[in-house]
């Protein structure tokens, strides 16, 4: 009995053996914390084109907050005025250090450029060691 309790004590302290795996997903993430005078372009009503790149992965969306709401998302962004922060799902992210860049435009006039080099990313496995998905994630302040 002894020797059952020490192997699943052992099992649980690893996270994951052959077939014990959970189903819980993730996905590649950066999230942008912006500063005022960035947040300060995203208003109620008014549309901000947003260009979001990790190295040459890039997305560009538009993003509206609607009266009564601090969320705005589309399929790869999604921006929280209450936090300022913006958060871009890229896809797959490699494991050397990235640029990350930011690009806002509202009426036809781009009004922030955020740029960051060498940004590492880190790893992240929801399921514990040994267990799929290994997902990758960074946080940059603006």
């Amino acid at each position: 009995m002894r020797i059952l309790v020490a192997v699943l004590t052992m099992i649980s302290m690893t996270g994951c053996i052959s077939g014990a795996c959970t189903a819980i997903g993730c996905v590649d993430q950066v999230t942008y914390q912006l500063d005022a005078a960035a947040a300060s372009n995203f208003t109620v009503g008014q549309p901000v084109q947003v260009k979001a790149c990790v190295g040459t992965t890039c997305v560009t969306e538009t993003l509206t907050l609607e009266m009564g709401n601090d969320a705005a998302a589309s399929q790869s962004l999604t921006y929280l005025s209450t936090t300022r922060t913006l958060e871009y799902r890229p896809g797959t992210v490699g494991v050397e250090p990235q640029t990350v860049t930011l690009e806002l435009t509202r009426g036809g006039n781009v009004v922030a450029r955020l740029s960051k080099d060498l940004v590492n990313f880190s790893r992240f496995q929801p399921n514990g060691p040994g267990c799929e998905p290994v997902c990758r994630q960074a946080s940059v302040s603006f």
